[in-house]
């Protein structure tokens, strides 16, 4: 199977399909260690919530800037909201590392992938969502 980027094809070879199980699964082995390294750290929930945050935007910036695609710096949310999205998401983080600290790996990793059960439930008591 041909695959077209630009000008130049590219065959999906079966080396080409290892590399990419290896990518996910060195993908899921530093996304399941989450909670291991956020133990080992001597620092607050909060500062390992900050650097995560900052470290990921100065990341994804200089990538950006390196593949020249700046087009992606453009905002499709207003400003404000986009501020205060970011603020959520930290505080998120900020709490599933506070767990991780306080509980078992095992329970906090149960409890946050249930996340999508309790939205579920919530929307239907609260919004009248019918549950398909």
């Amino acid at each position: 199977m041909f695959f077209k980027i630009g000008t130049r094809p590219i065959i999906n070879s079966k080396r080409t399909k290892n590399i990419g199980f290896l990518e996910v699964a060195i993908a899921a082995i530093i996304w399941g260690s989450n909670g291991v390294i956020v133990n080992l750290l001597p620092l607050s929930s909060y500062t390992i919530a900050y650097f995560r945050v900052f470290l990921t935007t100065i990341g994804i910036s200089f990538g950006i800037l390196i593949t020249k695609r700046t087009d992606l710096f453009r905002l499709d949310y207003p400003l404000k909201k986009t501020i205060i999205l970011g603020a959520l998401l930290c505080f998120s983080w900020s709490l599933l590392f506070e767990a991780f600290k306080l509980l078992p790996i095992a329970e906090v990793v149960l409890l946050n992938y249930m996340a999508p059960v309790f939205i579920t439930i919530l929307a239907s008591l609260f919004l009248k969502e019918r549950v398909k």
